[in-house]
């Protein structure tokens, strides 16, 4: 199931392209005088919706190839052996916005992450996909798109002692980089609103938000192309700066 989610404007324009191909809209719950959906809340009502072993929050700007089903294939193995929830994140690709012809399909757009792109940073999260028992009863609510939301869900993932994937290397995940570039949430007069929530509701201080980056993950997924194979691992070890609260995982 594909869902497009109403927020920030209607589009009616948008809306139809979405229904011709197959996709839901919901209304996202929201917070904010800017009416910023909240993370949790899209995923429960996707959930709601259908049942699946795994829903995903993705920016609209990424573009995935299938090497994201062959990932969730692998993952859901591992699951069924450890009977286990599980988060799934990734550092992205970084390219120029693309036009139509640069992402006429899954070839073209893997070429130009590989040929044109770089690796971004390990402290930016574009998309989370969870199994359906993730604990997401329990996170705070903060909206996407604002400053510590992404490191927060990483934090609470390994605080539940959810094993947490980093699938940078078996999921390409390319990010279209807009002249706004990497930073356009933090340009924002709320900018600050999930850190505020955060340090007030949870007592999350920000030298802790080093334990969210995806580096702190405790598993990794990579793909081999001589044998098209996807493989699962425990990382042997983690940066120093991920030992804070989560210091025994």
């Amino acid at each position: 199931m594909l869902v497009a989610y109403r927020f920030y404007k209607e589009s009616r324009q948008g809306h139809g392209f979405a229904r011709k191909y197959g996709w839901d809209i919901l209304t996202a719950k929201t917070a904010t005088d800017e009416e910023i959906p909240l993370f949790k809340n899209m995923l429960q009502q996707a959930m709601q919706k259908k049942y699946s072993e795994f829903y995903c929050y993705a920016n609209s700007d990424i573009l995935f190839t299938p090497l994201l089903i062959d990932t969730l294939l692998r993952v859901s193995l591992f699951r069924q052996k450890k009977k286990v929830p599980v988060l799934i994140v990734g550092r992205r690709t970084e390219i120029s916005v693309v036009g139509m012809k640069d992402s006429d399909n899954f070839t073209i757009v893997l070429k130009n992450g590989i040929d044109k792109g770089f690796i971004h940073t390990d402290y930016a999260v574009d998309y989370f996909i969870v199994s359906r028992d993730f604990p997401m009863k329990d996170i705070a609510p903060v909206v996407v798109g604002r400053i510590a939301y992404d490191n927060y869900i990483i934090m609470h993932a390994r605080a539940h002692r959810v094993p947490v994937i980093d699938a940078t290397y078996s999921n390409p995940s390319v990010h279209q980089t807009s002249t706004a570039g990497n930073y356009e949430g933090h340009l924002h007069r709320n900018k600050l609103y999930n850190k505020d929530l955060l340090e007030k509701e949870s007592e999350i201080s920000s030298t802790m938000y080093e334990g969210g980056r995806i580096s702190c993950t405790n598993y990794m997924t990579k793909y081999d192309p001589l044998t098209q194979d996807v493989t699962l691992d425990k990382k042997l070890s983690k940066p120093s700066k991920c030992k804070n609260m989560f210091e025994s995982w």
